[in-house]
């Protein structure tokens, strides 16, 4: 009797799990990479500005001339 049971016979049954077999890696696609860029550093507000500095200088080149030719 083992724990108030009968036992039929003496033979023990053991059961060995089979190793787990491992996974194959399925092959990831590569990661899209997007074209780097430049930041936007204001190319458009640069060439204004250097565009209103000529100006100025232009007119400013005419008034000396103008007050040359007055004095």
């Amino acid at each position: 009797y083992v724990n108030g049971n009968p036992v039929i016979s003496n033979k023990v049954v053991t059961n060995t799990p089979e190793p787990p077999k491992p996974e194959t890696p399925k092959p990831q696609a590569p990661a899209k990479v997007e074209k780097a860029q430049l930041p936007n550093t204001g190319d458009a507000a640069s060439y204004s500005l250097s565009l209103a500095g000529v100006v100025t200088l232009f007119a400013s080149l005419v008034g000396f001339r103008k007050k040359k030719e007055i004095d």
